[in-house]
């Protein structure tokens, strides 16, 4: 893609620099408007947000764990993947080896 700015030169960088500032300007600003939108719609009892499925789900992976179920088995239950759901963390789910 060329916009014609040619960074060898003073006035390419300073282009580059003000295009890269106005794109940042832009990002904090919808961020702002967002984080407002969001706090506006909490005093009004209208925003929840999203409901979490990995941890409501929590005590059926284990159950399947404990019973030999594969972690790739995991994949294809109700949408939990392993970076998601257990991922490298799995000891931390479940039960002591001796409970097993």
């Amino acid at each position: 893609m060329d916009r014609g700015l040619d960074t060898k030169t003073a006035t390419g960088k300073l282009m580059l620099n003000v295009l890269g500032s106005v794109a940042q300007f832009e990002r904090k600003m919808m961020l702002e408007r967002e984080r407002d939108g969001i706090i506006t719609a909490k005093a009004q009892g209208k925003y929840k947000g999203r409901k979490p499925t990995a941890q409501a789900k929590k005590a059926e992976v284990v159950a399947m764990l404990a019973e030999g179920g594969s972690e790739r088995g995991l994949g294809n239950f109700g949408k939990v993947g392993l970076s998601g759901g257990l991922g490298k963390n799995k000891a931390n789910y479940l039960p002591e080896p001796h409970l097993r």
